[in-house]
């Protein structure tokens, strides 16, 4: 599911800063103080970044994009996983619980993070792991659960802080405290709740602690600028997320139904507790609402209870067909994500099967041709009214997508393959013995990614001194217009034109010098 294609999406700005502290982990040594392009970075806990580094060294190289995110692939799998074992143990139903693994492995937005190598995906999943361990040692009543889900909370913690910590333990355990069955929650689950927040809280702090005790100056400057970013980056008003369904893709009309307690009751009865489900979801959105900082991929925590609530819905509404005792309303809510993936199926692949670029790729061809007979199938499968194999062909349709067209379907909305990315430099100019300069203020970990060394800040050097040519500079506007006549009159100017170092079409481009010292 999220393993094809990882490598045709080009890093974005998130990963790339991933990457590049991971690379200068292997190539400087910076394991424990993390560096990006040199600099001091610690506003992100590294256990992401060191598992990326140990992939690139294990790998033998920093230029495999799918290799170097197959981690983030793999801890995809492993949120799924859990979640699995988690919803079996909340709703003690396999059937349940196998239904809500499948909805969250083909969640848009868990597909989208979990084939990047970025924070967001393994911090979650870590959580994820804590409420399974906690509810298994809850069921089992033995402790060493507990002592896993302590050490998962600490992973969590280690991967992005306590941003998951807000948006997935401290929603849960509302819901699950304030609603408890017959509305009374058994007081003995209060000492695993705090020893797993307290033990996780101080094992996931250890490494922040370290970097205030050994570098209190940095430290405080970027805790400071922290703080102040998730108010003032990315300010929205507290509405902001209220278009939430759409996030849901194909699942929407599930999602909604689920939301409507009236007729989500009535279908659910006593499955599951409907009531935890829901708070859960309202809580999550509502502390995602507090914070100003307000991003669409800050959604990501409330896809886990969402995937439960969705997977509730379909279960019961299955089972209501399989009886014959559903409506017309059952029928149309349990086949909208079946017919909504059939059309899609249909549309994409046949797009893919007369795109130029593909005419003489046979994979993904018979990929296509592959996704149009599933498609053909779950369109009958939905006539013949036959619940169980429509919603087989489903996931397998989804399964075949994302694996196969997934990343290149991404591509048509997301970016153009014939840019002319600025990871070509190295293979046009003779880099030996040149290094990367450019502006402080327009340095990007995506230009250091992708130019696959460090890029300094042209305000440490002098321009007027020999000793430092030849050099590389870039610049987002001609030279021009930030070199005097003065200067230019002592160099030779070689442009070597411009590259892109995002994967859409944008007026940021980096123009590219080569700056040698011109001889009397």
């Amino acid at each position: 599911m999220f393993f094809g294609q990882l490598d045709v999406i080009p890093p974005d700005l998130m990963e790339s800063r991933n990457l590049v502290t991971a690379r200068e982990m292997v190539q400087e040594g910076n394991w424990w103080h993390t560096t990006m392009n040199l600099e001091p970075r610690h506003e992100k806990p590294p256990l992401p970044t060191w598992i990326t580094a140990i992939t690139m060294r294990i790998g033998g190289g920093f230029d495999n994009l799918y290799l170097l995110r197959l981690p983030s692939a793999l801890i995809g799998t492993l949120m799924v996983m859990f979640f699995y074992g988690f919803c079996f143990r909340y709703t003690k139903s396999r059937n349940l619980a196998f239904i809500a693994g499948a909805v969250m492995a083909t969640n848009f937005m868990i597909l989208s993070q979990a084939r990047i190598n970025t924070w967001d995906i393994y911090t979650h999943a870590f959580m994820v792991g804590t409420l399974w361990a906690f509810l298994e040692g809850i069921e089992r009543k033995k402790w060493r659960y507990h002592y896993l889900a302590a050490l998962l909370f600490a992973m969590s913690f280690m991967s992005k802080g306590p941003v998951s910590l807000y948006t997935v333990w401290l929603p849960f355990l509302m819901a699950y405290m304030l609603i408890a069955k017959q509305s009374k929650f058994d007081p003995t689950k209060l000492k695993p709740i705090l020893f797993i927040t307290s033990i996780g809280l101080l094992l996931g702090a250890f490494w922040y602690l370290s970097m205030y005790l050994t570098d209190q100056n940095v430290a405080q400057a970027i805790f400071e600028k922290e703080l102040s970013g998730w108010g003032n980056r990315h300010p929205r008003p507290f509405y902001f997320y209220l278009h939430l369904p759409i996030f849901m893709g194909i699942w929407i009309f599930p999602f909604l139904a689920f939301l409507f307690p009236r007729y989500a009751l009535a279908k659910i009865k006593e499955q599951v507790p409907y009531r935890q489900i829901l708070m859960w979801i309202l809580f999550t959105l509502v502390l995602l609402s507090l914070v100003p900082t307000k991003k669409e991929r800050y959604l990501l925590p409330i896809m886990i209870p969402s995937s439960l609530a969705i997977a509730s819905m379909i279960h019961a509404l299955y089972y209501k067909i399989r009886s014959g005792t559903n409506s017309n309303i059952d029928r149309y809510l349990f086949y909208s994500a079946p017919i909504l993936v059939a059309i899609a199926s249909i549309v994409i692949s046949i797009h893919f099967i007369f795109s130029e670029e593909n005419s003489n790729n046979f994979i993904q061809i018979f990929s296509c041709i592959t996704l149009q007979a599933l498609a053909s199938v779950t369109i009958l499968l939905v006539l013949k009214n036959s619940a169980k194999y429509t919603l087989a062909s489903t996931f397998i349709a989804i399964g075949l997508f994302s694996f196969s067209l997934f990343a290149k379907s991404q591509m048509l909305f997301e970016g153009s393959p014939k840019l002319n990315s600025l990871s070509e430099v190295k293979n046009k100019i003779d880099l030996t013995n040149k290094k990367f300069y450019a502006l402080q203020k327009d340095l990007d970990p995506r230009m250091i990614w992708l130019l696959g060394q460090n890029v300094y800040s042209s305000e440490g050097i002098s321009f007027t001194e020999e000793e430092n040519f030849p050099l590389i500079y870039l610049s987002y506007v001609p030279i021009e217009e930030h070199f005097s006549q003065e200067i230019l009159k002592k160099l030779e100017v070689e442009f070597n034109g411009k590259y892109d170092i995002r994967p859409q079409e944008s007026k940021w481009q980096a123009h590219v010098y080569e700056l040698t010292w011109r001889k009397n």
